[in-house]
């Protein structure tokens, strides 16, 4: 008794710690998690100031459009023509990036759609590592046309003429009509175009980057200016629009708090009913796994029947399906057999089933089923047996117990089987 229960026990606390060492495992899963430091600058996953889930969890309670993320690459992205999708945080290479990610997006916008792209803030160091990169192969360079470039997506960096501001551009895309440069370091704000200062835009945000635009076309709308360079453009293509920011940091969660201007904010959301924030860009991408085979094929059943297979193993493995065997038992006077093998359990059975009488009489029996198919005199051999399992007397007169008629009946057998090998006859 005292041994089942610190079984239990012992179990219990087992239990109790598993559960405790679960539970803090995932409460530090869900801080993490809900932190999302583990995502990129500028994912809308993040709750820390470089994220900015503010903005989408603020677009998502205003109940005037359907948010949503992305998680599926851009080239495989075939969204309709009535969302705006927004990019932002991303690289300068990455977006459009390749030719089947830049068909993709030139197509969405020629359909209607709105794209918005906000690039990560490029540093000075950023800037000086280009120019060095350019000096040491400015060999190679000098040899590669403009349409080479925009091809294979790399950086060009050169020194522009104008007021004294070197700029180091790279070309974003052919598609676009437009290049990327980068700009000397300055604390000075990004100044409001006065084409727009119908929709109530502030007039100056901070500029907390070195990256500009240059060598845009007609079709582009310039919308804020950093040190005279454009860092906030703005262009039709086909029935969409197109909207490219230098600038990311007015979106950030930092900036929620401490340089929040909502007609902005609002100005970048657009018109269109559905937002979809892309988090493909920030490497989050969703691929098939287990759940999703399971179910695209159906197989819920399945492995509900294995689940349920395992539980009934574990089941028959751990508890027994017999009775225990309780003191009540032994105290009624229930027979047990502890530590015995399977011919001790078959002479419990027969002492349990067969009387001492009858033992004899029933080997016998057993031995005639056998017996029919040897020679005709099996009769008579039955006879010999029967008769000396009813002497209960030795020839000196002392009386013999059913082991030692066991053995005098064995001993005649055996006389029978050399009477049989030598062909004498039993009579």
């Amino acid at each position: 008794m005292e041994r089942k229960l610190a079984r239990v026990v012992f179990i219990l606390l087992g239990g109790l710690a598993f559960l405790l060492l679960a539970g803090g495992l995932l409460h530090l899963f869900t801080l993490r998690f809900e932190i999302g430091d583990m995502y990129d600058p500028y994912s809308s996953m993040r709750a820390d100031p470089l994220g900015i889930k503010v903005y989408y969890e603020s677009l998502a309670a205003s109940k005037q459009y359907q948010v949503e993320r992305n998680y599926r690459p851009l080239a495989e992205f075939a969204p309709t023509n009535q969302l705006t999708l927004l990019a932002w945080g991303v690289s300068p290479s990455r977006i459009p990036g390749s030719k089947a990610r830049a068909l993709a997006l030139y197509t969405f916008l020629r359909r209607g759609g709105r794209l918005v792209v906000g690039y990560e803030p490029q540093s000075w160091a950023t800037t000086r590592f280009l120019q060095e990169e350019d000096e040491n192969e400015q060999a190679s360079t000098n040899d590669t046309t403009e349409a080479d470039v925009v091809e294979t997506n790399d950086v060009v960096c050169c020194s522009l003429e104008g007021d004294g501001t070197n700029v180091y551009r790279a070309p974003i895309t052919r598609w676009w009509g437009a290049s990327i440069g980068y700009m000397d370091a300055s604390n000075q704000p990004a100044v409001l175009n006065e084409a727009y200062a119908g929709p109530s835009l502030p007039r100056e945000i901070s500029c907390h980057t070195t990256l500009v635009f240059t060598n845009l076309d007609e079709h582009w709308s310039v919308v804020y200016t950093c040190g005279g360079h454009p860092v906030v453009i703005e262009r039709r293509i086909g029935d969409g629009t197109l909207l490219v920011s230098a600038l990311s940091y007015f979106l950030s969660n930092e900036a929620m708090r401490n340089e929040r201007h909502t007609p902005l904010l609002t100005w970048l959301a657009g018109t269109l009913p559905r937002i979809v924030f892309d988090e493909s860009l920030h490497d989050v991408i969703e691929s098939k796994g287990l759940a999703q085979l399971v179910r695209g094929y159906r197989l819920h059943l399945f492995f509900g029947m294995l689940g349920l297979l395992v539980v009934f193993f574990i089941w028959q493995r751990s508890v027994p399906l017999t009775p225990p065997f309780t003191d009540a038992d032994e105290a009624a006077g229930v027979a047990t057999a502890h530590g015995r093998d399977s011919l001790a359990g078959l002479v419990n059975l027969l002492r349990r089933n067969v009387s001492r009488k009858e033992l004899l009489e029933i080997c016998i029996a057993e031995w005639e089923k056998t017996a029919r198919r040897a020679p005709a005199d099996h009769e008579a051999r039955a006879a010999c047996l029967r008769e000396i399992a009813r002497t209960t007397k030795n020839p000196r007169g002392d009386k013999m117990g059913l082991p030692e008629r066991y053995r005098r009946m064995s001993a005649a057998m055996e006389h029978f089987k050399k009477q049989r090998h030598t062909g004498t006859s039993t009579s």
